[in-house]
């Protein structure tokens, strides 16, 4: 028998190739579910063009005036809540997650749990008649958020063969850029609450798509529904697949022996699961202390600083082309390239980024320092000419999101995915997207503070010797994971016999 032959026989974590069937249903399910990430990039890029209209009460599209034709402008403190809340419902997002994927299922918990949070909050912004509504909205978007990401990472994983998990976990990325690209586009043409109103259209193809989309075999197998299972299983597979007997068999023993070992977050301590943990938990730290939601928060509002010649919308609708170009690259280069390389080199990329980055606000704040000087001497005041910076800027940002997008924003989910023992993959995830979410809200409302008390010179400064130390980091305890069973990377992280 040929080597192509055997490999089909082999349990499905081992297996060499998949039928082009099975990558069809996998890619259609996967779609689906991560339907929800296109509203997870809607929500985080809603601030960019949101913040400028809701601080403009003399706006073309009405600026700072809500539904009912009332003025609603916000200063930037409340512009910081706006972002910082999303974090807040995101951690609680992710705690809720938790219950529902247990008791309701993942398909249920997209379809119906999710698709309410974002309805909610949309409708909740849509109808503000004061800043309180607006924070509510957000809050809600967040949950909404939280539920999604902590969901579909776990449904992928579930449903994806190993020759699959890395493509498919580029989707999360991929349609978050839609997502972001949808914000940005619509928040060219329409003010804040037109925005969240046209979000809404984007609910019920996600709820379609989980109709349709099988639920994970594995949570029905957990539940006894052995007929679903097997049904949603073939779906992915096909019927006539030889390996799927084989795989049914490995999902009851990985269920049986997580029922014999209950997981709780103190099993998180155990050698061999606290290294990976502690791994992904400062990746994930990293990344949000990197600042790149941040820089699509306040999207808008830093091209507007930056002194650009074109108008910051159409900065905004650059920079969201390029996350959804750069996801679209992470796709085509993640099997081909290792991991490591590639999140390496997007941290230490964004490093300079943030560098030069720096060095043009840097000289944006002293031509404004020395404007205002020669206002106090009876000059009217006059805004500096950005020069260089007024075209370095933009680039520097828009490079710095292609590389943190189509690098480490993109590959961390399919690297966490692989280091986490799958008996703990669903308790670790949801506890390093917690902590995360802790230090995005900590990042979207220290900001504007950071900007006010260092300029925005010290803090993308600040930013880049975050993803420089990230950098040291990965390249140093991050263990290559392309091409490797979840075995074998396992196998790395179990404790060595002593010497004698």
């Amino acid at each position: 028998m040929e080597a192509k032959e055997e490999a089909a026989f082999l349990p499905p974590g081992e297996a060499w190739t998949t039928s082009p069937h099975s990558r069809r249903k996998q890619a259609l399910a996967t779609l689906c579910a991560t339907l929800g990430c296109l509203l997870n990039g809607a929500v985080i890029g809603y601030t960019g063009p949101a913040i400028p209209s809701m601080m403009n009460s003399t706006g073309s599209l009405g600026g700072g005036t809500n539904l009912w034709g009332d003025p609603l402008v916000l200063d930037a403190q409340q512009a910081s809540w706006i972002t910082g809340l999303l974090s807040i419902g995101c951690f609680c997002g992710c705690l809720l997650a938790g219950p529902c994927l247990q008791y309701l299922g993942r398909r249920f918990t997209l379809m119906v749990v999710a698709s309410s949070s974002y309805l909610l909050s949309f409708m909740a912004i849509m109808f503000a008649s004061s800043a309180g509504l607006v924070f509510v909205g957000r809050f809600l978007g967040g949950l909404g958020l939280g539920v999604v990401l902590a969901t579909t990472s776990v449904y992928i994983v579930e449903i994806a063969t190993v020759d699959m998990r890395g493509p498919l976990g580029c989707f999360v990325q991929f349609l978050g850029g839609f997502g972001v690209l949808a914000s940005f586009t619509l928040g060219a043409l329409l003010n804040w609450w037109q925005l969240a109103a046209a979000l809404i259209a984007f609910i019920p193809p996600f709820i379609i798509a989980m109709y349709i989309a099988p639920e994970s075999p594995r949570w029905l197998f957990s539940k006894g529904r052995e007929e679903e299972g097997r049904a949603a299983l073939a779906w992915l597979r096909g019927a006539e697949c030889p390996a799927l007997a084989a795989e049914v068999d490995q999902i009851k023993a990985e269920l049986e022996e997580s029922a014999r070992d209950r997981i709780t977050v103190r099993d998180l301590l155990e050698p061999a699961i606290l290294r990976p943990f502690l791994i992904a938990a400062t990746m994930y730290a990293i990344l949000n202390l990197a600042g790149l939601n941040i820089m699509i928060f306040y999207c808008n509002s830093i091209f507007q600083y930056s002194g650009s010649s074109l108008h910051y919308n159409v900065n905004s609708i650059i920079v969201a082309i390029v996350l959804l170009v750069s996801s679209l690259v992470a796709i085509s280069i993640i099997t081909r390239l290792p991991r490591k390389v590639i999140l390496v080199t997007s941290i230490a990329g964004m490093a300079v980024c943030y560098a030069i980055l720096g060095a043009c606000f840097h000289s944006i704040e002293k031509g404004w320092v020395e404007a205002r000087k020669l206002s106090e001497q009876g000059s009217a005041l006059v805004p500096p000419d950005p020069g260089h910076a007024g075209w370095v800027a933009p680039l520097a940002i828009i490079l710095l999101l292609f590389l943190g997008n189509g690098g480490y924003g993109t590959l961390i989910w399919v690297v966490m995915a692989e280091l986490l023992p799958p008996r703990v993959r669903a308790t670790a995830n949801a506890v390093v997207i917690c902590l995360g979410f802790i230090l995005g809200f900590i990042m979207s409302k220290t900001f504007v503070d950071l900007v006010g008390a260092v300029g925005a010179s010290g803090t993308f400064w600040l930013y880049g010797g975050v993803c420089a130390a990230g950098a040291a980091f990965t390249a140093y305890y991050v263990p290559e994971t392309r091409g490797r069973s979840i075995e074998e990377i396992q196998r790395l992280f179990a404790p060595r016999p002593a010497q004698l």
